[in-house]
């Protein structure tokens, strides 16, 4: 969450909130036993890629977060978060 906000992704919400459009989003981690790393080995990439004629590759990590919200639409996307030892903050 700190890198979020360090590359402005992420910023402390305002204190006044918009009527009728504030809105907590619901999130929580999600983690697969059976896969502790984030990306593939690189022994397995090639053979994949041979499944089909055309093979496509993207780094698609931090799309969603460069997407731009209108200032109006943003208190319906708040969350809470505390990170370790600190007091809840809304983003």
């Amino acid at each position: 969450m700190k890198a979020l906000v360090n590359k402005g992704y992420a910023e402390r919400a305002p204190l006044h909130r918009t009527e009728n459009r504030t809105w907590y989003l619901p999130h929580f981690p999600v983690i697969n036993a059976m896969k502790p790393g984030k990306y593939e080995s690189f022994t397995t990439l090639p053979l994949k890629q041979r499944r089909h004629p055309v093979a496509v590759s993207a780094d698609i990590s931090e799309m969603f977060m460069q997407i731009k919200i209108k200032p109006e639409d943003r208190d319906a996307l708040r969350y809470l978060w505390r990170g370790d030892k600190e007091e809840m903050k809304t983003y």
